[in-house]
């Protein structure tokens, strides 16, 4: 998988909704990058965050 795609693009990658990716940009959660206007998506840091959270909400 390439390490920095769009938004839709990780999205479409990784069998996620877009509004998620979208809604974790702007509170600032989603690990990535501006360039410019557009934002990118390090779906490497991406894929540990939202691992890290499953295997927390697994423990309550």
């Amino acid at each position: 998988m390439t390490r920095y795609m769009t938004p839709a693009k990780a999205a479409e990658a990784m069998n996620l909704p877009v509004w998620m990716l979208r809604s974790m940009i702007k509170e600032g959660k989603c690990p990535g990058f501006f360039r410019g206007n557009r934002f990118y998506v390090n779906t490497l840091l991406l894929a540990e965050k939202l691992e890290s959270e499953s295997k927390a909400n697994m423990k309550q």
